[in-house]
């Protein structure tokens, strides 16, 4: 016999968990998390009759199923799309001719691993300025198989978390 998820959590403590383990592993990815649920949404009402009435525009906090949903969309984007789009940029890269022969044809192409990108991360740009070199990160291409196994398992959580609408992807 399984125990729905429903058994075990309320969505509160559900987002609270997800949040708290969030801090636990990337504490700036959780930061990101709490922002956006934080932004809220924006709604437009109308206030008084007649002549005077007028629409007006509000921010209103995201309710908690909503916030699952935001959670939930941040990490396929952190965890799904960006290693995607990464290794479709890699797989551009390195098909890219680096030099030139003396007939004008390509001499040799990126090995993975040599492509470095610059970090534009504020803690990096500090430690950059301070020691006036740049700092580089090697990237390489994530398995797809890896990919897929997270895109799975972000699903499972989307599906176990899923708002009474069906709402949570």
């Amino acid at each position: 016999m399984t125990t729905s998820f429903d058994d075990q959590f309320t969505p509160a403590e559900a987002l609270a968990l997800i949040l708290n383990r969030l801090q636990e592993f990337d504490p700036t990815l959780a930061d990101e998390a709490q922002a956006a649920i934080d932004r809220g949404r924006d709604e437009i009402s109308r206030e008084g009759a007649g002549r005077k009435a007028r629409l007006v525009r509000r921010t209103v906090p995201f309710t908690v199923d909503e916030s699952l949903t935001r959670v939930i969309n941040l990490l396929r984007a952190h965890f799904v799309e960006a290693p995607l789009i990464t290794n479709a940029a890699l797989l551009e890269i390195m098909a890219t001719p680096v030099g030139e022969g003396e007939s004008g044809q390509a001499t040799s192409r990126a090995i993975p691993g040599e492509v470095l990108v610059e970090t534009v991360s504020p803690a990096f740009s500090a430690i950059r300025a301070e020691r006036s070199e740049q700092v580089l990160q090697p990237l390489e291409v994530l398995p797809e198989s890896t990919i897929d196994e997270i895109q799975r398992l972000v699903g499972n959580l989307a599906s176990v978390v899923r708002t009474g609408d069906g709402d949570a992807r």
